[in-house]
């Protein structure tokens, strides 16, 4: 798993 996938989605879940 890519360190920036999972930062993106951990931003996107944390907006929405």
């Amino acid at each position: 798993m890519d360190v920036t996938r999972l930062l993106l989605a951990t931003l996107v879940g944390f907006l929405c």
